[in-house]
């Protein structure tokens, strides 16, 4: 069986075991792990997810179009006229494009 040691109403560890050997233990499921909060009467509920904004999203997928599509192997591939990689960079720049203007709606 699988417990839950609980300290300061928190999950502070997990132990698998046949029997209950401490008051401060609760049978658990799998998914319950340590940072869990204790609610009372065996009930857990699981730390806050980190919440990241749309706005942060945006600025990373930019970040990433940026990088991207800045590489020297880029700027070679388009100096030697390579159709494939204007249409990728066109592609891009529809995208980060979009994303500005979601971006400036935004704030």
């Amino acid at each position: 069986m699988k417990f839950a040691v609980v300290e300061d109403d928190k999950v502070a560890n997990i132990v698998i075991s046949e029997s209950l050997f401490k008051p401060n233990w609760y049978e658990v499921s799998d998914e319950v792990g340590i940072g869990w909060s204790h609610l009372g009467g065996g009930m857990f509920s699981g730390p806050p997810q980190d919440i990241i904004s749309r706005r942060d999203v945006i600025i990373a997928r930019l970040a990433a179009i940026d990088a991207t599509s800045d590489k020297p192997r880029t700027r070679r591939e388009l100096a030697i006229d390579r159709a494939g990689t204007k249409a990728w960079l066109q592609t891009l720049d529809i995208e980060a494009s979009n994303l500005r203007a979601e971006l400036a709606g935004l704030q």
